[in-house]
């Protein structure tokens, strides 16, 4: 790697991390914090080179479900629209994304606590009787992003007791002269600091992500989670045609 390149990098991170750090923190309800990460979110990953194209319309409200691949998601998805975000605790500790996540209104879920259960179905509430969508990562992990994987049917629970409308999407990477699996996927045991640092180094990065058709969640918990993982996995495929195209 030249010395320039390895500039080139470091100042891109730079740029990233001071566009997060020097912007005020959101006030008021979840909303506004929506409108924060999503303005957030468009500077942040210019700051990246990273290219956001989405098919289909983005729900006004109500729940999206969508298959899970990396730390880029949240940012790519919010710089869509304001949304808000469900995540697994830990993410809150991540390093520089966890403050991104905090400040925007993440919803986090702790799968080992059932105490957790009761207060996170309220915050949920909350968020779908505002104006803005709740994105859910279903698969409950991330992954190489090469298929989706099965879906936690408890996280679909409130939706199917409220009636709460779900529409399925689907996102999808192409990384310029790097691989999606290693350099833009975060799973497994891969640590943080040494994937960011590697991801700054891609010249350009695009994401895809497409927006089903929104239906009703009469359904029961684990019919409704069957139905949305059919529907991501077909939007999966389109969503990597259109960056092949």
């Amino acid at each position: 790697m030249s010395a320039v390149f390895k500039l080139k990098t470091w100042l891109r991170g730079a740029r990233f991390l001071a566009h997060i750090l020097s912007a005020s923190e959101p006030r008021g309800q979840r909303q506004q914090a929506a409108q924060w990460l999503h303005q957030v979110a468009k500077q942040s990953l210019l700051d990246i080179q990273l290219e956001t194209s989405i098919s289909g319309r983005p729900p006004a409200k109500g729940l999206i479900v969508s298959n899970h691949i990396s730390y880029l998601d949240i940012p790519s998805f919010a710089s869509v629209t304001p949304m808000i975000f469900m995540a697994k605790r830990e993410v809150a500790n991540w390093p520089i994304i966890g403050k991104i996540a905090t400040r925007g209104g993440t919803l986090y879920v702790n799968r080992e606590s059932k105490q957790d259960v009761h207060p996170l179905n309220l915050a949920m509430e909350e968020v779908m009787n505002g104006d803005v969508p709740l994105v859910l990562f279903p698969e409950g992990t991330s992954s190489d992003g090469e298929s989706v994987l099965p879906f936690f049917s408890a996280l679909f629970a409130p939706a199917a007791r409220n009636g709460w409308p779900v529409t399925p999407a689907a996102i999808a990477y192409h990384a310029e002269g790097a691989r999606v699996q290693t350099d833009i996927a975060y799973w497994g045991d891969m640590t943080f600091l040494p994937h960011f640092v590697r991801l700054l180094g891609i010249k350009k990065i695009r994401a895809h992500i497409v927006f089903g058709e929104t239906f009703p969640a009469a359904l029961d918990r684990k019919e409704l989670a069957r139905n949305a993982r059919q529907a991501v996995i077909l939007l999966q495929k389109q969503a990597r045609a259109a960056l092949a195209a």
